[in-house]
């Protein structure tokens, strides 16, 4: 995979640089958010947890991506400035760390969801 800077901008209100950014991936198939993120942060020398990818873009038959990327100076600022989608776009993106916990998690027994019958009202008596 190999990429070029199309537009190179420094918004310093929002403290990041925001870049165009066209991603030739010759013979292979549309390269995955991950991927790229990975891709930027060694070319760049920038931290992931920095770098947001806001769109990706492929057109039919051509083997570029053309993408919107925006690299924050601080995670603090990614979380302040971003939409909550777009985080989640792009945390699906990276890899999920378990956590280590020293408990075993149990398994709870689902809930009973038929609820009981309920009984004929007391007040009414037979043959009335």
């Amino acid at each position: 995979m190999e990429s070029e800077i199309i537009s190179e901008k420094n918004n310093v209100l929002l403290r990041r640089k925001e870049l165009k950014m066209k991603i030739m991936h010759p013979g292979a198939k549309t390269p995955t958010r991950g991927g790229v993120k990975e891709h930027i942060a060694s070319k760049l020398s920038a931290k992931k947890d920095r770098i947001i990818i806001d769109k990706m873009q492929s057109y039919f038959g051509r083997n570029e991506t053309f993408a919107y990327v925006k690299i924050y100076d601080t995670p603090e600022d990614v979380k302040k400035y971003e939409a909550e989608h777009i985080l989640k776009r792009n945390a699906a993106a990276a890899p999920k760390k378990e956590e280590k916990t020293g408990e075993k998690k149990t398994e709870k027994a689902p809930a009973e969801t038929v609820a009981a019958k309920p009984e004929a009202p007391a007040d009414k008596k037979e043959g009335e």
